[in-house]
């Protein structure tokens, strides 16, 4: 955590312009919680965490107080996306050590740390998906259903995931086995013993 936290401030030196959609997302935020409406077809959730973010950051109310704000939520899910990418990496790799690996290589990646410092949606649309993973990985269905909401939120593409994510699930539960009831197998030999008995019910 502290070299992808490292990673990141050196990023943020280098990278301090706004993003494309930026502005329309920080100009949004400001009317969220009153205001004249800003016209617009951004997606409301990074507008939302923006808003939140705004009172707390200082010159909140000018321009490159908005920026600021931004970028700090960017940062904050950039650096929270490692714990649920960890949890899932120990699951499909088996072990800590390889799941370390595979993280730390995520938090030196490029494109995760432009995103991690810019003012753009993708950190945080990443950290709710991969939250939502993780709680369907532990059969937590109601969190996951919250998260692959908020997901959709910050970018709508997340409703296309959130159904694929659902319909896995149903087909995972009509293709698995029912399970044994407890006590159901039987020992080697038994069924012979049964097909005998049902022959010859009653002892000679």
């Amino acid at each position: 955590l502290l070299v992808a936290v490292a990673a990141r401030l050196v990023a943020w030196r280098w990278q301090p312009w706004v993003a494309v959609d930026g502005s329309s997302y920080i100009a949004l935020a400001r009317t969220l919680f009153g205001g004249a409406l800003y016209p617009t077809q951004q997606p409301p959730g990074y507008p939302f965490l923006i808003a939140l973010a705004l009172p707390f950051t200082p010159g909140g109310a000018t321009p490159e107080g908005g920026v600021l704000a931004a970028r700090v939520v960017s940062l904050a899910c950039g650096l929270a996306l490692l714990v649920p990418f960890f949890l899932l990496a120990r699951r499909a790799l088996g072990g800590e050590r390889p799941a370390l690996v595979a993280t730390l290589l995520l938090a030196l990646t490029p494109l995760a740390l432009r995103y991690a410092v810019t003012t753009t949606s993708e950190s945080a649309y990443l950290l709710a998906l991969l939250g939502a993973f993780v709680a369907l990985a532990a059969e937590r269905d109601l969190p996951a259903g919250l998260l692959f909401g908020l997901a959709f939120l910050v970018r709508p593409e997340g409703l296309l995931v959130a159904a694929g994510a659902g319909l896995a699930r149903l087909l995972g539960a009509r293709l698995d086995p029912p399970a044994e009831a407890p006590g159901a197998a039987q020992a080697p030999g038994a069924s012979a013993e049964a097909a005998a008995a049902a022959r010859h019910p009653f002892p000679r």
